[in-house]
């Protein structure tokens, strides 16, 4: 995975089963991730654990159920984040 090195993913559910164990895992390989959850305190966890990694956690609450808050989500991410959104 040395091409994602540095890059930046989104990972949606990351605090919790299959979507935190993608996050442990793009964050030893040197992946940035934007974690997405309901639960924020898990994430929030993860991120002060995963201070030994080069790559960096941001850790943005979000109920993908909710239409608002998937908005808010991209709006954030690219104005504090300053980055941008491709589809």
């Amino acid at each position: 995975m040395d091409r994602w090195r540095g890059k930046t993913a989104l990972v949606t559910g990351a605090s919790a089963g299959i979507g935190y164990t993608i996050t442990v895992g793009l964050l030893e390989a040197g992946v940035n991730v934007i974690g997405c959850a309901r639960n924020i305190a898990s994430l929030e966890t993860l991120q002060s654990e995963s201070t030994a990694n080069s790559a960096t956690l941001t850790s943005i609450k979000c109920d993908l159920v909710k239409e608002e808050e998937i908005l808010s989500l991209f709006k954030e991410i690219e104005t504090n984040l300053a980055m941008s959104i491709f589809w």
